[in-house]
């Protein structure tokens, strides 16, 4: 049990270093603290920071929610070995991969449609999209082959 405790705390702890680094590339991108003259596309800065800034703020509440639901977790013997005995479950961990795949594919196919439709608006949004569904299927590579090597 001691390995999961420690597996959930080093989780927690990536998931805090993965926020601060998305508050720390919104203040440099996403506002004009750093970087004040912005190029500005057909927005005004203030709709786009105030968009931007709405996100950024919603994500990192729900990351700070569960790492904070996690740290209680841990303190409680109950609590963690039901979360345990829930996050290696075959039933659960198979549930997990189907749906991971399943979303992965749809995305992928939102993005392209997306991409087909915006290339009669605007072609950097088209490239945009692109290049998205590019890094995608790049990261979903590396990924499947780090998995296959690890296991």
């Amino acid at each position: 049990m001691e390995k999961y405790k420690k597996s959930l705390i080093d989780s927690c702890i990536k998931l805090a270093i993965l926020s601060a680094l998305l508050i720390v590339v919104f203040l440099i991108f996403g506002t004009t603290l750093v970087i004040p003259s912005l190029p500005q596309m057909g927005y005004s800065n203030k709709d786009m920071i105030s968009m931007t800034g709405g996100g950024v703020i919603g994500f990192v509440a729900v990351e700070i929610y569960g790492i904070v639901s996690w740290l209680h977790t841990i303190k409680n013997p109950q609590k963690l070995n039901a979360m345990y005995i829930k996050t290696n479950d075959e039933r659960e961990l198979l549930i997990q991969q189907k749906t991971g795949f399943s979303t992965f594919v749809i995305v992928v196919y939102l993005l392209l449609m997306a991409a087909v439709i915006s290339s009669r608006i605007n072609s950097e949004i088209c490239f945009t999209l692109f290049v998205v569904i590019i890094a995608m299927m790049v990261i979903y590579g590396a990924s499947n082959l780090y998995y296959r090597k690890k296991f």
